[in-house]
């Protein structure tokens, strides 16, 4: 019998392949149509802090989400990668620097709670139509959403979505998932 765990892992591989499969433009394309989605979202309108994700290159880009939150006046936080934790520090754009699995980092020393964000977007390798997303397997956001309070969007590629999918006991579920 399969464990939940060879079901993640599974899983994890064929949407790896279903994303690598995605054209540049037509990944571009979607991240335009994500940008749209979340911008005119009233989680989105009515936060003032949120804590966003720097993209990996399998994963949607966030930067122009980065850049138009910051652009309408919203205070933008990205996750630091710190042994086995996820800190939230403030973005800007020249204080930046290559930090854990190759990922753009804010320095500095200031950090702040998940409980102090309005909301948080979060990435993920795939999801459900119950809000449950599965990651990259270290449960790095789900030890950071414990004490969230915030309204939580998982965002990705309709690629990424499923009607359910394996989940566990630690594993957290969002308010929401936009795919595009």
């Amino acid at each position: 019998m399969q464990t939940i765990s060879d079901k993640k892992k599974q899983l994890r591989r064929m949407v790896k392949m279903r994303v690598a499969a995605l054209s540049a433009i037509e990944k571009e394309k979607r991240a335009t149509a994500l940008l749209q989605k979340v911008f005119a979202h009233p989680a989105f309108q009515q936060a003032q802090r949120i804590m966003l994700f720097w993209s990996l290159p399998d994963e949607i880009n966030t930067l122009p989400l980065i850049e138009h939150a910051l652009a309408v006046g919203k205070q933008v936080y990205l996750p630091v990668v710190k042994n086995d934790i996820l800190l939230i520090k403030p973005y800007n754009a020249t204080q930046m620097a290559v930090g854990a699995f190759s990922i753009n980092e804010p320095q500095g020393a200031t950090t702040y709670l998940a409980s102090e964000m309005d909301l948080i977007v979060v990435p993920g390798v795939a999801f459900d139509v119950h809000g449950n997303r599965m990651g990259r397997g270290k449960g790095y956001y789900d030890k950071l959403l414990t004490n969230a309070t915030a309204y939580t969007i998982g965002v990705g590629y309709a690629e990424q979505s499923y009607l359910s999918i394996p989940v566990e006991e630690h594993d957290k579920v969002l308010n929401e998932i936009i795919v595009v």
